[in-house]
């Protein structure tokens, strides 16, 4: 199973019929369950942009190339995946992707980010990862450890930060996992010990009842309410280090409805960024923000935090318990 996700486009192939599942709907995926003869291989081009509703013009038009070929490195039969996206004028993204042919793991991932302004060398099969151009040290320790971590167990390259799809009709809401980011002090955090949701560099916290262990299921019976919503303090924090923007949105995915965000009690809006590290913080010490979600009914929902070019989402379930 994926341990560690690196910045490239899903690889095409299918899944054979002996793919397992585990408790939670996690999908468990082993070398012998793909289908490899399912690979194109040759040019392919795509238009990517964005819509809030399926009628509004489409916005962030990025013109997407990717290249697939066959080819063989240090004596191994290889796929190899070149990508680049342009967006405004400029290449916004570029990766250069080796993949092992016989189990489409990892033998080599070069990538770049115009946002970040450096690019990230992995080189699976000596196990070192190495940076051209200035990299925050906090961005460098997460990305060598995950990078370390990432050997434990059989991983697959895909993409991450895949926009989570609208629910129907009965279908379970995938809710996200929290945890207790070491190193959060009382003394300087709020809810310093309640469960936190995201990953390294920004997290955000429920400060009140969870309805399911350390799963994203927030119950909102004590939460106020009127008639924009249920408004319930989520304080959000940055990790030591960690130095830009963290941007902040999120929309229902079995309904129509949009979160909304406030810090400092300011107007809640759809889009909500925050800039580390907070002017308050001291060196060293994790960036804190006091906020507000508006979540306007019940339901299941994507919350997408965007830091430095990293796209991540947290689903979480708002349910009012009839008890």
């Amino acid at each position: 199973m994926m341990k560690f996700a690196l910045w490239i486009l899903p690889i095409f192939f299918g899944l054979g019929a002996a793919v397992s599942f585990a408790q939670g709907d996690t999908v468990t995926i082993t070398a012998k369950d793909l289908i490899k003869n399912k690979l194109p291989v040759g040019n392919l081009t795509y238009v990517v942009f964005t819509r809030k509703t399926k009628d509004s013009p489409a916005t962030s038009l990025t013109f997407v190339e990717i290249k697939v070929e066959r080819m063989t490195y240090k004596d191994r039969s290889a796929v190899a995946i070149t990508q680049r996206w342009d967006s405004d004028g400029a290449t916004v993204h570029k990766a250069y992707t080796v993949l092992d042919a016989r189990d489409f793991s990892t033998l080599l991932h070069d990538t770049y980010w115009k946002r970040l302004g450096y690019t990230s060398h992995f080189d699976f099969l000596t196990r070192k990862v190495s940076f051209e151009g200035p990299v925050p040290s906090e961005s460098r320790d997460t990305t060598e450890k995950d990078f370390s971590n990432s050997f434990k167990d059989y991983n697959l390259n895909w993409q991450s930060g895949q926009e989570p799809k609208k629910l129907r009709p009965g279908d379970r809401c995938p809710v996200s996992t929290g945890t207790h980011p070491a190193g959060l002090s009382k003394s300087s955090v709020f809810c310093a010990d309640c469960l936190w949701f995201g990953t390294r560099p920004a997290y955000f916290a429920w400060a009140f009842q969870l309805g399911n262990g350390d799963q994203a299921v927030f119950e909102l019976t004590a939460v106020r309410y009127d008639r924009s919503g249920y408004s319930a303090k989520t304080p959000w924090v940055a990790s030591p280090g960690f130095s830009g923007g963290i941007t902040i949105s999120g929309h229902q995915l079995d309904g129509n409805s949009m979160l909304r965000f406030s810090v400092d009690g300011a107007k809640a809006q759809k889009k909500l960024t925050l800039t580390a590290p907070n002017r308050a913080v001291a060196a060293g010490n994790w960036s804190f923000w006091p906020a507000d979600m508006v979540i306007p009914r019940a339901g299941c929902y994507a919350l997408r935090i965007e830091t430095s070019g990293r796209v991540e989402y947290v689903v979480f379930n708002a349910i009012k318990s009839t008890h």
